[in-house]
């Protein structure tokens, strides 16, 4: 007996369907994946929070601090932001390398920008994808006096004994919201920013870490067009004795 063969229109409907599967299916593959790549961020960020926790225990508690003679506040940015701005900068990234023993960790899998992998680097561009503590650097250290807020606090030296509630300061935070990406408009500008819901992901001073919406825990800075949080500054203000930030959470 003859076989016969599929007709056009069989193939076809066949064709739809495998359409109409993938259709259904890669939005959750896509979620699944981006799931994964959710949980490797926050593993890598753990692993920064412990290796600087292992750097405080071993530094009489002070936090590792960016060695770097510079001279304008654009070079200050850069180095918070995790840039290189130029050769010779001992990052806070460098001094953590010691403890986590791999580089790998400082780039999340959901960032889009091009990272570089510590120890290698190249001027002017990012090699992390978390940013660390604006005033935890600037408090104790001659880096950066170009703000008259900077001028206030230095010379103060905080050690991580004076934050009475280390479990509501984060120490390091991803750059961008990455995994929870909602956007609403800034109603001044006009300009896109981040919604309050939007998520982060942050590693706290007593190293646990988490998800929180930026308008749980960031200060609103409307003229920070594209994102409109401020992630330097403690968002509830300072505790005068000792001069700390007060806490996040």
């Amino acid at each position: 007996m003859k076989k016969r063969g599929f007709t056009l229109i069989e193939l076809l409907t066949v064709i739809a369907v495998i359409a109409v599967l993938a259709a259904l299916l890669l939005p959750v593959f896509m979620r699944v994946r981006e799931s994964a790549r959710q949980s490797s961020c926050l593993t890598y960020l753990r692993q920064i929070g412990m290796a600087f926790g292992q750097y405080v225990n071993d530094w009489d508690e002070s936090f590792p601090i960016p060695d770097a003679n510079l001279l304008s506040i654009d070079e200050c940015a850069e180095v918070y932001e995790g840039h290189e701005p130029f050769n010779g900068v001992l990052t806070y990234g460098n001094q953590l390398l010691t403890y986590s023993k791999n580089g790998q960790i400082w780039r999340c899998p959901s960032d889009p920008n091009d990272v570089k992998v510590l120890p290698s680097y190249e001027l002017g561009k990012r090699w992390t994808s978390y940013h660390y503590r604006h005033y935890f650097v600037v408090g104790f250290h001659w880096l950066c006096p170009f703000e008259p807020l900077v001028q206030w606090v230095r010379g103060h030296v905080p050690r991580l004994a004076m934050f009475q509630q280390p479990a509501g300061i984060f120490a390091f935070h991803e750059l961008g919201v990455y995994h929870r990406q909602e956007l609403t408009q800034n109603q001044s500008t006009g300009q896109p920013e981040w919604s309050p819901s939007a998520g982060m992901q942050f590693a706290f001073l007593d190293g646990h870490v988490k998800m929180v919406s930026v308008g749980q825990i960031l200060q609103r800075a409307a003229w920070w067009t594209g994102q409109g949080w401020d992630y330097h500054w403690p968002r509830n203000g300072w505790e005068i004795e000792p001069i700390v930030g007060k806490p996040d959470l």
